[in-house]
């Protein structure tokens, strides 16, 4: 490396700082001058962020005290400096845009955001970069020396690497960047008192001499304040790994220098940002050593506590000491509240602690016990957070009317500027124009983020939009990388309009959740975060939010799932190259076989359900409300109030019904087969009950059933059995002549219903050929059959594809239909068709990675099949909606846990549901 020589003097140079520094100069935000509408373009009015965490409801503030942290949120790496009386505060901010947030405070509780050091693209270039990379670990420092204040950090994008900018007044902007020639992270600067200047910083040990992962040193060189550049060939390793090195320390980092009583400290951060993460301090005689580690350290750390610990606080370290308006030392650093599952959804944020430094070594008061929510305030300091325009910690609310041609600074961009896309509008309102990028491509998009600051919050906008095509959306996305998110948006499909709800994870974009919307208004969305657990509602009216889809896992927008450094961000989001797709199960299939799922009055008392039924399927089938002991529990005495439910349904939404059933052995009422002194009836009076059954409710229903199971499960399931069909009353009372008549007073109600003989194990071979001759003999004599159901109560191993293509390629050659019409896939392979075995053991089965994959499989197999059999199977019918109601598991005692759909107990798709309906 060489040295840079300078032309200018000192003076002129700080005369040309200031010049540069008032032309680059942003006091408010060039998109806030008010905007002209644009055509088709989404506009968000008032945002309403609410944090409420019980940590603060059950801890309020007396006089003399303040909450920690001070800065929630994603405000990660703070570093601190003073000039005076005015404490400045800097933080990592990676790749968002503007970069660097920098805070004002004149006594270390009440902050006030004046902007961002680094705002303008000639110094930010991240546009290009994950979310997680960017700005690193920036360090700010004050040189009395020369009035000037440094700013210096990593950044990893654009070519930059290890930068310094300068100001001679953080309130009124700072320079362009100057790239130092050297590697490694975290750099800081150090100013000496004789005029000296120093440079700290993380780097890797010599190649060779890794002595394991995680081993890092620390390097310093001297720096030329002049010249603004390190100076060649003094640059020397001032600790090794950590503060000792046979103990393998990993990721010593984030180092500081300050002097005190003519002595030099080199504070670090120790043990990488998780759970070991901690703060040592080291002591010289000399800023370049040697530095002698203090005997007690670390002086910081949350790491040897119990990990169920009340209100935890965890991950302290990387921190920074300044000294306070009462005299005492304070330290800055970053520190994490993980949720109920321990994740952290909220990012790394600031706290303060006061520091005892009346020994020869710093030690932050309380920070090796369990953090307390609250401190005290200096003496004499009045805590005003959250009111004159500071910052609120704590529980607050913030509302954003997008009416003051100032944004607040607390709304930024990613990976570009705000003003390329948004501006205020005359009448109130935020304007954003979409770029044609989505949340996961790494480039800069036209989303403008808020942070959370909460694990229990919501936070709520009103959009006025139209979207003119498939590509466009406009919604709210919830960010941890572009490879971690959610986005919740209004979008258009064909001639509809659809609210959605897409999860992405490790890149893979998923539909969760689809409703149709008529917009009429604008439209209210809000997403809530109570832990782990996220909503994300609208609402068509202004007051009743609707719940998209049902509550979902917060799971990948943690650091914990996600990785990398950010934390949430909740961001206003547009875009013209939405990828999403309106995609369902019956859409999917439309050029196959109609798609069903079994209902009750469990799935109408949720709107959630409905919607998921309404959105996938367009067949339904009344699971008990229509068999005869609930319709017609006395002969003469009629019910009709949940299957006339049932059927408004579909005649309410256009979905076809099939009707189930009108002969079985089971849940039909006793008197059917018995007279007043408890004798069988004759065949007679049996065939005569059975026509008025079946005449009354065919004739009732006949405008929306389109296909009846008009006899279930007659057949037995002994393979041995001389006689094939079950010994049921219908048969001890009138043979096999029952099945036949079912099916004439049928047809004789409804001629044109499609009319099915039904049963499970129909792929067994014996049962199945059993099936076959019967209906072969039925359709011989005339007898008015249309079709064969297949149960399909399966399990992850049976039927296997040999067995599945034998029965569909037999019941075709005899009948021109067959519907699938009770299917479901159990994980327990002990079991199918009608056996239900009770669990005796009190275990549960758990749908682990292994039965994922086989049910997975075993529907993919399925669906391959059926759809080579689309010329006689007409419709395929789920047994229930999704696994939570599933009747596998809601009947008679403790029972195996089933998940046999294709939606889980949350209403969410699984892994059989995608497979099912890509292909």
């Amino acid at each position: 490396m060489r040295k840079v020589k300078s032309t200018l003097s000192v003076g002129k140079r700080i005369i040309l700082l200031s010049v540069c520094m008032a032309m680059f100069s942003v006091t408010g935000f060039s998109q806030g001058a008010k905007g002209k509408k644009v055509k088709g373009a989404p506009v968000f009015s008032q945002v309403v962020y609410q944090g409420n965490d019980r940590v603060y409801s059950e801890n309020p503030l007396s006089p003399g005290e303040f909450y920690n942290p001070i800065l929630q949120g994603c405000y990660p790496d703070p570093s601190i400096t003073r000039k005076g009386d005015d404490y400045f505060l800097v933080c990592s901010s990676f790749a968002m845009f503007p970069g660097v947030p920098i805070f004002h405070s004149k006594d270390l509780v009440n902050w006030t955001q004046i902007g961002h050091v680094l705002d303008r693209t000639s110094q930010l270039k991240v546009h290009d970069t994950g979310i997680s990379a960017g700005v690193y670990a920036p360090a700010i420092k004050y040189n009395p020396n020369n009035d000037t204040f440094y700013m210096i950090t990593t950044q990893f994008a654009g070519g930059f690497g290890n930068i310094i900018v300068k100001s001679k007044d953080p309130f009124k902007g700072w320079s362009d960047p100057i790239k130092l020639n050297f590697d490694g992270i975290d750099p800081s600067i150090f100013f000496d008192d004789n005029g000296k200047a120093y440079v700290v910083h993380n780097d890797g040990p010599k190649r060779g001499e890794e002595l394991y992962n995680g081993h890092r040193v620390i390097k310093i060189w001297e720096y030329d304040v002049e010249n603004d550049q390190v100076i060649p060939g003094t640059d020397q390793v001032i600790v090794n790994g950590g503060v000792d090195l046979s103990k393998k320390p990993i990721w010593i980092e984030a180092p500081h220098i300050y002097k005190k009583d003519g002595r030099y400290y080199l504070m670090c951060a120790e043990g990488g940002t998780g759970g070991w993460h901690s703060e040592v301090i080291f002591v010289s005689d000399n800023p370049k050593g040697p530095f002698i580690p203090a005997p007690s350290n670390p002086i910081l750390s949350q790491r040897y506590l119990d990990h169920n610990r009340k209100n935890m606080v965890d991950w302290a370290g990387h921190a920074d000491l300044v000294e306070g308006p009462d005299g005492k030392y304070y330290g800055v650093f970053l520190a994490i509240r993980p949720n109920e599952k321990g994740r952290v959804n909220i990012g790394r944020e600031t706290f303060i602690l006061p520091v005892d430094w009346s020994g020869e070594f710093p030690v932050f008061e309380n920070g090796l016990i369990p953090m307390e929510p609250k401190q005290k305030t200096p003496a004499g300091v009045e805590n005003k957070t959250g009111k004159d325009g500071y910052f609120p910690n704590g529980n607050f609310t913030f509302t954003e009317n997008f009416t003051s041609p100032q944004l607040d600074y607390r709304w930024i961009g990613l990976r570009g500027p705000r003003e390329e896309f948004i501006s205020i509008l005359k009448d109130g309102g935020l304007q954003v124009t979409p770029f044609p990028v989505n949340i996961k491509e790494v480039k800069p998009t036209s989303t403008l983020f808020y942070r959370q600051q909460h694990n229990n919050f919501s936070f709520t906008t009103t959009l006025n939009y139209t979207p003119k095509t498939e590509k466009d959306l406009a919604g709210i996305t919830c960010v941890q990388s572009e490879n971690f998110n959610y986005v919740f948006g209004l979008m258009k499909q064909d001639k509809d309009f659809h609210m959605v709800l897409a999860k992405t994870e490790k890149g893979n974009t998923r539909l969760l959740a689809s409703a149709k919307v008529d917009m009429k208004n604008p439209i209210r969305l809000q997403v809530k975060g109570v832990g782990d657990n996220y909503d994300f509602s609208y609402s068509l009216d202004g007051n009743n939010f609707v719940l998209l889809g049902n509550t979902v896992s917060g799971d990948i927008l943690s650091t914990n799932v996600a990785g990398g450094f950010t934390g949430c961000l909740i961001g206003l989001h547009a875009t013209s190259a939405n990828d999403i797709r309106v995609n369902n199960l019956k859409d999917a299939y439309a050029d196959y076989f109609t798609i069903g799922c079994a209902v009750n009055m469990a799935n109408f008392n949720s709107p959630q359900q409905i919607a998921l039924i309404t959105s996938n399927f367009n067949s339904i089938t009344a699971e008990n409300d229509m068999k005869p002991q609930p319709t017609q529990p006395a002969e003469g005495k009629w019910n009709w109030e949940n299957a006339d439910k049932i059927a408004n349904f579909a005649r309410a939404h256009k979905i076809g019904l099939r009707g189930h059933c009108l002969v079985w052995h089971a849940q039909t009422g006793d008197w059917m087969f018995h007279d007043e002194k408890g004798d069988l009836v004759s065949k007679e009076v049996l065939f005569e009950r059975m026509r008025t059954h079946i005449h009354t409710i065919v004739n009732r229903y006949k405008d929306v059933v389109y296909a009846w199971d008009v006899v279930n499960e007659a057949m037995t399931d002994d393979a041995k059995a001389e006689i094939p069909y079950r010994q049921s009353l219908y048969y001890k009372i009138a043979g096999d002549e029952f099945i036949k008549k079912a099916f004439e007073y049928a047809h004789e109600a409804d001629p044109k219903a499609l009319l099915f003989y039904n049963d499970y194990n129909e792929t067994n071979p014996a049962k199945r050929d059993r099936i076959y001759n019967m209906v072969k003999s039925m359709k011989a004599e005339g007898i008015p059959i249309s079709g064969i159901g297949m149960q399909g109560h399966y399990n992850v191993l049976s039927p296997t594809e040999d067995e599945f293509r034998k029965a569909l390629e037999l019941y075709s050659q005899v009948v021109d239909n067959i519907h699938i019409t009770e299917l479901d896939v159990r994980i327990n392979t002990r079991e199918q068709g009608g056996q239900l075995s009770v669990n005796q053991e009190g275990k549960k089965l758990e749908l682990t990675p292994e039965a994922d994959v086989a049910q997975v499989a075993q529907y993919d197999m399925l669906f391959r099949v059926m759809r080579d059999y689309k010329h006689v199977i007409s419709n395929v019918t789920f047994w229930n909606v999704y696994d939570g109601d599933s009747w596998l598991d809601r009947r008679w005692g403790n029972r195996q846990r089933n998940y046999p759909l294709l939606f889980d107990e949350n209403l969410l798709p699984k892994s059989s549901y995608y497979k099912v309906l890509t292909f």
